[in-house]
């Protein structure tokens, strides 16, 4: 199976400093990702990703969190 990246995640180049606070903020609690793709682009800003919906869709995300939070 080839994973196929739809979109991506980038910071603007001005927003530096912000992005080790945004870092440290987003570490402190649960941070979901809908998929493989994402959660790589998660991991390449250092956050640590909490749960990672399968299969890829916004129902089984949902799902997930509601499990988590439950």
């Amino acid at each position: 199976m080839t994973e196929i990246p739809t979109y991506r995640c980038a910071l603007p180049a001005d927003t530096q400093p912000l992005e080790k606070p945004l870092q440290e903020a987003l570490n402190r609690t649960l941070v979901a990702s809908i998929g493989p793709v994402a959660s790589a682009a998660l991991r390449e800003f250092d956050i640590k990703v909490g749960l990672e919906s399968r299969p890829t869709k916004l129902g089984a995300l949902m799902s997930a969190l509601e499990t988590a939070l439950s």
